[in-house]
């Protein structure tokens, strides 16, 4: 059986042999603005791994890393790891509120980047200053562990930090080889990384890409024009993007026209995709291009699903990879049958590869599997239909109301462009569901809303009210803090 490797030497092996090609190039738009060759991301990694253990960073400490998408963010966590220390990649300009509570989880033992000085801190200015003083010399071989930390608020904004404990190593060519037909993920492919770096996806799909020689073109900000102009401009073979991004690509005219003829897969997760923005994506490109991974940040457990077997099974987020049984469990711990809906459960073999830091305790199952509070049903075949987040899901008059089932309805119209539902406090119903929306243009009238919702939602599901918004407050990866949207409304009719 193969070794696994550090990511660091496993960078300083591909530098060996591909000194002088591209590894991470930054866009600005389409724009190439900044790039890094495999040797100088080696060496400035090398450097940054100096910096730190010079700054009293060894094995086993964490490294918030908050710059912007970048080339320093790479160049950061790789020198994280080349020290043995665990990478926690944290949102740039996330609210000082947030902030403070989350550095009352764990305070960083040193922060990289933009955030103000409340621990150890080398900023921008003087991490370049660090890297230029420090010798190209790298440290001895070491295998963080942990090696990854990641921050999450969900949809409740209480901040946690989900730890990864297992060793950051792989075998090269071995992560790769298991996930090509699966969610199409293959070996030295040109990747477009067009989520933010603080969060799971883009951090997390770009350094395993690293590590299988991909080429990173690295988006500073997403803008769905420019996403699709990279496509065409750089060749680009493989992407992962959030559904609200496919969306908005979906929508802008250039789709019809660039030529996406080198894309090998469009992966998406992080949410539930529309089915009309799905079945474009599987007719623009074909069913065997476009794929779906369902999981969690903990990597608790996963489904995939391949354009073809959603085909076959609409709705469906596909089967349970290999090393991971899905149950389906109701609120007593009971299994539910085929076609009725209970709480998602992961079982994996051994312990769960991760754990909170923060108040955040998993739910866990007398058997060990464990829940990332979502809801689903599997049908007889093993497919898995998600159907809600459980903290979404708003009992109406004693009615079990799922939000993202209201929200593919809202989505349906043509004239609007995103909706998010909520459930607010009355007195009448315990909670009504009420609609956030953001016209596409034109702006419907509430009665054509309600006409629509009537024609696809049973009557206690459709919205008993509206609310019209010139954008919903998601963050880079189309997130959004429902709790929050809920709170606000509810404190506003009390004072009314």
């Amino acid at each position: 059986m193969a070794t696994p490797m550090s990511f660091g030497r496993r960078i300083a092996e591909i530098a060996d042999t591909r000194p002088e090609e591209a590894a991470v190039v930054l866009l600005d738009g389409a724009e190439p603005v900044e790039a890094l060759t495999w040797r100088e991301l080696s060496n400035r990694s090398d450097q940054a791994a100096r910096a730190f253990a010079r700054r009293g960073v060894r094995k086993g400490s964490f490294i918030g890393i908050s710059f912007p998408n970048s080339l320093e963010h790479y160049v950061a966590a790789l020198g994280a790891w080349k020290v043995g220390a665990c990478a926690m990649p944290v949102r740039p300009d996330v609210p000082e509120r947030e902030r403070a509570a989350l550095l009352a989880v764990r305070t960083p033992d040193l922060m990289v980047g933009e955030w103000p000085a409340a621990c150890p801190t080398l900023g921008p200015v003087d991490f370049a200053a660090a890297l230029d003083a420090e010798p190209v010399e790298p440290l001895p071989d070491v295998i963080s562990c942990p090696g990854r930390a990641t921050t999450s608020g969900g949809t409740t904004g209480l901040p946690k930090l989900i730890v990864d404990h297992r060793p950051w190593a792989l075998v090269p060519g071995e992560y790769s080889a298991s996930k090509v037909a699966r969610i199409g993920f293959g070996y030295r492919q040109r990747q477009l990384v067009v989520g933010a770096l603080y969060h799971t996806v883009g951090f997390f799909f770009s350094h395993r890409g690293l590590f299988e020689e991909h080429t990173l073109y690295v988006m500073r900000r997403f803008d769905p024009g420019a996403a699709l102009a990279a496509i065409e401009r750089h060749d680009i073979h493989f992407t992962v993007a959030v559904p609200t991004m496919l969306r908005r690509m979906m929508r802008h005219p250039a789709v019809h026209t660039t030529d996406l003829s080198s894309i090998q897969a469009v992966l998406h997760t992080g949410g539930s995709c529309p089915p009309e923005v799905k079945r474009f994506w599987i007719d623009r490109l074909g069913p065997q291009k476009v794929f779906e991974s369902y999981g969690s940040t903990e990597s608790a457990g996963s489904a995939t699903c391949r354009g073809d077997e959603w085909l076959a099974r609409p709705g469906t987020v596909g089967r349970g990879s290999p090393d991971c049984e899905i149950r389906i469990l109701d609120e007593e711990g009971r299994p539910c049958p085929p076609g009725v809906v209970g709480e998602i459960y992961f079982a994996t073999p051994g312990p769960p590869p991760f754990h909170y830091l923060g108040e955040h305790r998993p739910r866990t199952a007398p058997d060990g599997s464990v829940s990332i509070g979502d809801l689903g049903k599997l049908d007889e075949d093993g497919y898995l239909y998600i159907i809600d987040r459980r903290t979404d899901m708003i009992v109406m008059g004693g009615v079990n109301v799922y939000a993202s089932e209201v929200e593919a309805a809202l989505l349906e119209h043509p004239d609007v462009a995103d909706a998010v539902v909520i459930g607010i406090a009355d007195p009448e119903w315990g909670r009504r569901v009420h609609a956030l929306l953001v016209a596409d243009g034109r702006r419907p009238t509430d009665a054509d809303i309600l006409r629509h919702c009537r024609e696809r939602l049973a009557a206690p599901k459709v919205p008993k009210s509206f609310e019209w918004l010139p954008a919903l407050p998601r963050d880079d990866v189309g997130k959004i803090r429902r709790s929050e949207l809920v709170a606000a409304r509810e404190a506003s009719e009390r004072s009314a």
